[in-house]
C-alpha cells in the first residue's frame, strides 16, 4: 500500500503546484480529500471562498480547523474519503492540509482529528 520511503519534505507555508504534489505523494488531482495509495498520507484541500459556493464551510475557530468533509446533500456519511480522515491514525496515515484547491496550493501543516470530538452535526443555516 503506502510507501513510507517517500520522505515528506514540505514545510508549512511552502507553495506547490497541486499536480506536482500528487506526482510525488500520490492521491487524486481533484476533490478536497485525497487519500494516497502510494504514501501514508491523506491530503486535504480547503479554499473557503470557493467551498462556500458549493456548500462547504471550512473555517478556523478557537485555533481549531473545522473541515466540512465530503457530501453536500443530507447528512455526511463516514465512508470513503470521510472515513480516510476518521481512520487516519488507526491506519498509520498523516493528515496534510493545504490552502487552495487548484493550481498552486500552500501547505498548512500536519493535523490530527480531535479525539474528543472527531465530528459534530451542524445545520448549514448556521454558516449562511
Amino acid at each position: 500500500m503506502a510507501d513510507a520511503s517517500v520522505d515528506w519534505n514540505l514545510q508549512p507555508g511552502h507553495p506547490i503546484i497541486r499536480m506536482k504534489l500528487h506526482d510525488r505523494f500520490g492521491g487524486t488531482r481533484e476533490g478536497g480529500i485525497s487519500p494516497s495509495r502510494t504514501t501514508p498520507n491523506v491530503l486535504i484541500f480547503s479554499e473557503p471562498a470557493i467551498g462556500r459556493e458549493h456548500g462547504y464551510f471550512d473555517h478556523w475557530a478557537g485555533g481549531i480547523f473545522h473541515y466540512y468533509g465530503q457530501g453536500r446533500v443530507g447528512n455526511q456519511q463516514m465512508t470513503r474519503n470521510n472515513a480516510a480522515i476518521r481512520d487516519h491514525l488507526d491506519k498509520g496515515r498523516t493528515l496534510r492540509v493545504f490552502e487552495g484547491a487548484k493550481g498552486t496550493v500552500s501547505y498548512v501543516g500536519e493535523f490530527e482529528l480531535d479525539s474528543r470530538q472527531p465530528w459534530y452535526c451542524a445545520d448549514r443555516k448556521r454558516w449562511d
